[in-house]
């Protein structure tokens, strides 16, 4: 098991082999903005690699991991964050990525393409969110995911001239 911390700009490389190999990254976040994985791969399905915060909540966790596109990157408010890659079989499998960590406003071409689609998403408990865009004179992509039930709203302000397509 390996309990390391994660530096912007860090290549990872792992081999886990039994299903109770975990390897642990701490981080911190001084101000918001983005944790950005680059060149992921993984040799096979048998890890998962998934986000936690500073009071032990799971934010996210993605377990097929050679289906990525190489790129993982999540919106983080200013706190400690750990990054915990888990083996869920006694199989070998290798895992590598590039770690990057960018303050608000500097992730280049951020909505522009599909890829550097905007992640939106509710916290726990939380019903709805309010999102300011700045205006620019191209589209802006988000990203989201609806449980069933859920509803979706979008609205332009009074002062935005535009559209909204879903």
């Amino acid at each position: 098991n390996i309990l390391a911390p994660l530096q912007s700009g860090q290549t990872v490389n792992l081999s886990m082999s039994k299903r109770s190999d975990q390897a642990e990254y701490n981080f911190s976040m001084a101000n918001e903005g983005w944790l950005i994985l680059e060149n992921v791969t993984s040799s096979n399905t048998s890890l998962a690699v998934s986000l936690w915060n500073q009071n032990n909540n799971q934010l996210f966790s993605y377990n097929n991991l050679p289906s990525t596109n190489r790129l993982a990157r999540v919106y983080l408010a200013a706190g400690h964050y750990s990054l915990r890659v888990n083996s869920n079989s006694d199989q070998a499998a290798t895992f590598q990525f590039d770690a990057r960590i960018d303050l608000t406003g500097v992730y280049s071409h951020a909505g522009q393409t599909l890829n550097t689609a905007q992640e939106v998403f509710l916290h726990n408990g939380q019903t709805e969110m309010d999102i300011i865009q700045p205006v620019i004179n191209q589209p802006y992509l988000y990203r989201f995911v609806l449980n069933q039930g859920d509803t979706f709203n979008a609205m332009l302000s009074d002062a935005q001239a535009g559209q909204i397509r879903l």
